[in-house]
Formats: structure tokens, C-alpha cells, sequence
């Protein structure tokens, strides 16, 4: 049996208490066409539910700190003229999801999105959202990787550990870097061109006590997230990840953003080992102006 769902139904009249009902659906609260039963052990199911949901039955409580601490617990307010009951959810933990106007104005970029040249793909990333559960990271500077690239993981071939680069763009690739770090890698282009964009820092949206929780690090400062090992770590990322569609519902997503005004570029960091060509080529992004960008920012110029 799934566990069952708390309910709480918000009347219109303010002061006025709340009603509290135990489901395992929303059969009763929303119209049937955007029924769909979740289970509350499920966040991944909740997150997909929610976006097949339209904007107009959506809406915020205006006293969510009177609600359940319950770390599941949703309100229903129901509107009189149209019949219907807006859908929202209340974060019993912090910044579950902290806006469903966010989850509704920036969708999952669809396959298509990925299918270019990890050299035109990697500045289209900035300003990007990635989200796994609670936290939601935007992101900020990120580095290409081409085919014939000889800093590219590629270069040697397909192998069991660099099969996901030569899969079709829009999955992730994540490596162990010096046996401590999680790298995340967008693959780009067409199945067997063998391309990614590394995602090398990015800046806090949402879920920041848990990234603080996993960074072990109580702060708020750019030293969070700017390094491809700290978005990795502050994801929760393994090697696991490797090979996930990024434009699917559930896990880690990858979803659209505000292209940046003006953009930085500048060489690729650590590939002392490449050739003179790709050592100084320019394929490494940032959004101008960010503080959420790691070292070295003096090679770094406008685009």
C-alpha cells in the first residue's frame, strides 16, 4: 500500500481553520485530467506531476507558516468562480521546491536542445538551471570539450568509463577527478560524436542548507559552488549519474533560463597536457559580472 498523502484545504476567508484530509490521490481536489496518483515517499513522482499541471490552477498560500510541519503536506485553495482547486505545496523542509511559478515559467529543455556542437552548446548553458530534488542551481561558467580535442575524455576512444560522452546529447556524464571529485559533464552533439560541456561552477536558487550540508561548508560566499567538484558534491552526484537524460522528469534535470547579457571566455583550466592548439583555445564561458565563477578569473575576457 502507498503511504498516504496529508491534505490541507485553504478556505477563502482568512482566519478561518483549516480543514485536514488524508489521501492517496487528488481525485477529489483537482480536475480529473491532471489526476495522477502520488506517492509520498516520491518527490520525483510530485515533481512530474506538477509540471503537467497549468498555471492557472496554481497559486501560494498567504500564511504557509501556519501550516503542518509535515515534511509532505499540500494546500488546496479553491477558487469559487471557476470551480477548481489550486494546487500548492508546502515545504515541510527547507526550500523543497521553492516556487511553482519558477517550475512553470522554466521547463525541461528538450532533447533538441543538446543535439549542436558542444562549442555552441556550452555558452547556451549559462543562465541555465540544474535541479535535483530541493536544490536548484544556476549555472555559471562551464568549459567545452570537442571531438579531436586532445583534453577531451574522448580522445582515446569509447571505454566502460567514457561510453556516456559518445552517447547522444542531453545525458550526463560524471567522472572521478584525482579520486575526490565529482565532475558533471552535459553531453553535447549526436550519438557518437563523443562531446560534452563541463559544468565547472554555478550559484545558488534554491536548497541552500542542503548544499551547505554537503559542501560542509556554513556559508554563503561563491567558495560554495564555484569549482566543478563543489556543484558535484553539492548536487550529491556519483558516477552513477552517467548516462541520465537530463531532459526527462525526475532525478537531475536540466531546465531553461535567462540567457546571460554578456558573457567571458577564455582558455580551459588543468589541461596543461593538451596540445598548444586546445591549451589556448577560448572554449572555457562564464556569465560577465557573476562572482559565482571559479580560478583563475584574469584570463578571462569579454566575449
Amino acid at each position: 500500500m502507498p503511504k498516504l498523502l496529508t491534505f490541507w484545504l485553504l478556505p477563502e476567508t482568512p482566519g478561518t481553520k483549516l480543514q485536514k484530509c488524508v489521501s492517496s490521490d487528488f481525485s477529489t481536489l483537482v480536475p480529473d485530467k491532471y489526476v495522477r496518483q502520488i506517492y509520498a515517499n516520491t518527490r520525483v513522482a510530485l515533481a512530474e506531476w506538477l509540471r503537467r499541471v497549468p498555471a492557472k490552477y496554481m497559486g501560494f498560500p498567504r500564511e504557509s507558516s501556519n501550516l503542518s510541519g509535515d515534511a509532505y503536506s499540500f494546500v488546496f485553495v479553491t477558487d469559487s468562480v471557476l470551480s477548481h482547486s489550486y494546487l500548492l505545496i508546502y515545504a515541510g523542509f527547507e526550500d523543497m521546491f521553492y516556487s511553482l511559478a519558477f517550475l512553470n515559467k522554466n521547463p525541461i529543455l528538450t532533447q533538441d536542445f543538446y543535439q549542436i556542437d558542444a562549442l555552441d552548446l556550452a555558452p547556451r548553458l549559462l543562465g541555465k538551471f540544474l535541479r535535483r530534488d530541493d536544490i536548484v542551481l544556476q549555472i555559471t561558467e562551464v568549459e567545452a570539450y570537442r571531438p579531436n580535442d586532445s583534453a577531451c575524455h574522448g580522445r582515446f576512444g569509447k571505454t566502460v568509463r567514457t561510453a556516456p560522452v559518445f552517447g547522444p546529447g542531453g545525458h550526463a556524464y560524471v567522472y572521478l577527478c584525482y579520486g575526490l571529485h565529482m565532475m558533471l559533464n552535459v553531453v553535447a552533439d549526436k550519438d557518437g560524436v563523443g562531446a560534452a560541456v563541463l559544468i565547472r561552477s554555478c550559484a545558488p536558487i534554491s536548497g541552500l542548507g542542503t548544499i551547505q550540508q554537503r559542501r560542509g561548508l556554513k556559508t554563503e560566499k561563491p567558495t560554495l559552488l564555484a569549482g566543478p567538484g563543489k556543484v558535484g558534491q553539492a548536487l550529491g552526484l556519483s558516477t552513477e549519474w552517467s548516462s541520465h537524460a537530463l531532459y526527462t522528469a525526475g532525478g537531475l534535470e536540466l531546465l531553461d533560463g535567462p540567457e546571460p547579457e554578456h558573457i567571458l571566455v577564455g582558455p580551459r583550466v588543468g589541461i596543461e597536457y593538451a596540445s598548444p592548439e586546445h591549451v589556448n583555445a577560448l572554449w572555457r564561458f562564464a556569465i560577465a559580472g557573476s562572482s559565482w565563477i571559479s580560478a583563475p578569473k584574469k584570463t578571462l575576457r569579454p566575449l
